[in-house]
């Protein structure tokens, strides 16, 4: 009798230790499969945001900004703040907060720099090449314009001297 109490135990021991083994099983599988479904919408985020930087529009607009005269950000500042209605002012706004909500993106976690070094680097660093000495004049009335942009660019040109095989 006293065999058949013990064996009762063990039995029951043995039940709930699988039950544990099969519960952690499942909760690893789900945090696998959130993991990919993060993985997935990541990467679906970064093809709209790739997308839309090859629109035809958006890829005209962006070499006009880079054809525009900025050796001289002074005056460049004042041509910006009289034209308002100007299709220069437009045209570096848009594009300016476009590189302002990449740097967001960065900056808060939802876009890895890695993303972009890999597709994209020399569309960063040339638009703020063009916009940069702009960004800097425009930084001294308004501290925070263009931060963010100005984030993208340090944190792109520091990954990129952290992974070398990336240069172009």
């Amino acid at each position: 009798m006293v065999q058949m109490e013990v064996l009762a135990l063990i039995l029951t021991g043995l039940g709930i230790i699988a039950s544990i083994l099969y519960y952690a099983s499942v909760l690893r599988n789900a945090n696998r499969t959130q993991l990919m479904q993060l993985e997935t919408r990541q990467a679906s985020f970064f093809m709209q945001i790739y997308n839309r930087m090859l629109d035809k529009d958006f890829m005209e607009v962006w070499h006009k900004v880079l054809g525009y005269d900025y050796s001289d950000p002074e005056a460049a500042m004042r041509r910006y703040d009289s034209e308002v209605d100007s299709e220069e002012r437009v045209n570096v706004d848009l594009i300016a907060q476009w590189y302002e909500g990449l740097g967001v993106l960065v900056k808060e976690g939802l876009l890895d720099i890695h993303l972009i070094a890999v597709m994209f680097p020399l569309t960063v660093i040339n638009g703020w090449n063009a916009l940069g000495p702009m960004i800097t004049e425009m930084q001294k009335t308004s501290s925070s314009r263009g931060s963010n942009f100005e984030y993208l660019y340090d944190e792109l040109m520091r990954y990129l001297e952290e992974h070398p095989e990336l240069r172009a």
